[in-house]
Order: structure tokens, then C-alpha cells, then sequence
């Protein structure tokens, strides 16, 4: 079955007619081999008489979700539709949640280097110290090779 047919037979269609700053919205991006939903806040609106375009703040899901300011111009094809600000909300809290733990992870992945770094200076301030390295000792002890 056609999707197409499927959504308009069930759908309520909110139409996009004006779009001001503070305006939420989703938008459907079908690049990179995948279809996602991105929220949207739109920042500016310009017109210029014979131009028009408008800058949004953008918020889509994933592992490294990072708002992106998107400038889009008349005439170009997006697939917009309405969006409600607590739905925006709530997509922010999850998105929060997601680059919290990102932070949480490369902050034990910084503790881990900074432990490694600082292994290593006492080890070579042993050194410098005086502290002669030995070469490892091959033999049978107690029957043991070690």
C-alpha cells in the first residue's frame, strides 16, 4: 500500500503558512542513506523583497547530537511540517540526556589518560633519579619458567 494514501486518509493536516523567530517545527532529512526527524527553532526570518530565506536552530537525534544553525533559502524542497513546543521540549531532554552521557564517557576516558600520562612521568622521574632498570630474568624457579 502506498504510504502516501495511508497517512491522508488518517492524517490531520496542519499547514505551514508563516514562519516568525521562536516558531518550532519538525523536518524530515532523507540524507545519508536514512530518513530522521529533525526539530527545529526558527531564528531569523529574512526577506529582502526579492530573496527570502530563514536561519533555524536544528536538533536532530543520534550518537553525537549537536545543534546546527541551517540557513534555507526560497525555493528549496523541505518537508516541514507544525511541531509543538513541549514535543520540542521533550526531544531536548532525551537529546540533553544523550550528551550528558557523551560527557560522562569522555570524562573517565580523560581520567584514564591522565592516569596512563602520570604512570608514566614517575616512572621516568624513577629514572632520572638514579633508579637503574633491570632486564627481566628468564629461569626455572621452583620448577617454574618465569
Amino acid at each position: 500500500m502506498d504510504t502516501t494514501t495511508l497517512i491522508q486518509a488518517s492524517a490531520k493536516v496542519v499547514t505551514i503558512t508563516e514562519l516568525k523567530p521562536g516558531d518550532v517545527y519538525k523536518r524530515v532529512d532523507d540524507a545519508y542513506g536514512g530518513t530522521k526527524l529533525i526539530f527545529g527553532i526558527v531564528r531569523d526570518v529574512m526577506n529582502n523583497g526579492t530573496d527570502a530565506a530563514f536561519t533555524a536552530l536544528e536538533v536532530e537525534s543520534g550518537y553525537q547530537p549537536t545543534p546546527t544553525v541551517k540557513v534555507f533559502k526560497a525555493g528549496a524542497s523541505l518537508s516541514l511540517f507544525a511541531a509543538r513546543p513541549d514535543e520540542v521540549s521533550a526531544h531536548l531532554v532525551d537529546v540533553q540526556m544523550a550528551a550528558a552521557r557523551r560527557v560522562a564517557d569522555a570524562e573517565r576516558a580523560l581520567t584514564t589518560a591522565h592516569e596512563a600520562f602520570d604512570a608514566v612521568v614517575a616512572i621516568r622521574d624513577d629514572i632520572s633519579r638514579g633508579h637503574e632498570l633491570t632486564p627481566a630474568t628468564t629461569g626455572a624457579i621452583d620448577g617454574q619458567v618465569a
